[in-house]
């Protein structure tokens, strides 16, 4: 994508194969964010996870809110946030 200064090369691998190649950096990753209008962790959401648009915009939302949440906490808060999440993530898996 011309307007991110990322590569068309690089973009592609990342589509098609989820490869970076060694030229891509975290700034890389911060233009490539930027031109979409997305933080740099919202790039690291699982390719394959099929969302409708006011799901994958709820999901943005609530862990943009849970890493503010988690920044502002103090350790214990953080501990606090670690084992809910944990506990919760049990419930999903098989």
């Amino acid at each position: 994508m011309q307007a991110s200064g990322v590569s068309q090369k690089t973009i592609s691998n990342i589509e098609q194969a989820g490869k970076l190649d060694s030229n891509f950096t975290f700034a890389s990753a911060e233009q490539l964010a930027q031109a979409f209008e997305y933080q740099v962790w919202q790039l690291l959401i699982p390719y394959g996870i099929e969302l409708e648009a006011d799901e994958f915009k709820q999901l943005v939302t609530g862990v943009d809110q849970l890493l503010k949440n988690y920044a502002e906490a103090n350790r214990e808060g953080r501990q606090i946030i670690e084992r809910i999440a944990e506990r919760e993530a049990q419930y999903v898996r098989p």
